[in-house]
């Protein structure tokens, strides 16, 4: 009897594994390894607002991310100070956003603050610093790509969308893009 086991579970096993390497989900990276970014253009173009020297205006902030966030905001900026109308979150218009909504939405932000374009620029920059660390840190695997439209004209910067991804096996939540619309601008 023994015999018999020893024969039916070597052929067994033999398929059992054959099944297991034959059916096995093959990791396929979706992207080349790297950081796309053209840092020249974006600094030119955060140099030009940053030597403009226009101090007050207004435009619309529209920001989609995933993990999941979306916002659009009305922004303007007079003499130094700052105020907005959040008019989008999370896909409730105007009139349904809460005050318990209006209060994520400033957590998310961080500070008022941020919504100076200089900090929007300065935000995009620093993002781009943390991909390149991310990238050296995981050079094998890790995915950033960076597309901008700009303008000649102020806010310079009119769009920039980042797309990243660390490629590796049972990673949950490696994938994600962060993308900003500058509209409506305004100089006052």
């Amino acid at each position: 009897m023994k015999t018999f086991m020893k024969k039916l579970s070597l052929p067994a096993i033999l398929i059992l594994l054959f099944l297991f390497v034959s059916c096995q989900d093959k990791y396929i990276m979706p992207h080349t390894p790297g950081v796309t970014v053209d840092t020249e253009a974006f600094e030119l173009y955060k140099n030009l607002w940053n030597s403009c020297g226009i101090k007050n205006y207004s435009y619309t902030y529209t920001l989609n991310r995933y993990p999941p966030l979306n916002f659009v905001v009305d922004v303007t900026v007079t003499n130094g100070d700052i105020s907005y109308d959040l008019k989008e979150y999370n896909q409730l218009k105007d009139s349904e956003i809460t005050e318990i909504d209006k209060s994520y939405f400033y957590s998310e932000i961080g500070d008022i603050k941020n919504l100076f374009l200089e900090n929007v620029f300065n935000e995009i920059e620093l993002t781009i610093e943390g991909c390149f660390e991310d990238y050296d840190k995981d050079p094998d695997c890790y995915y950033a790509n960076f597309d901008f439209t700009f303008s000649d004209d102020a806010p310079f910067i009119l769009y920039c969308k980042r797309e990243s991804s660390l490629m590796k096996e049972n990673i949950d939540g490696g994938s994600g893009f962060v993308e900003i619309k500058i509209e409506n601008f305004v100089e006052n």
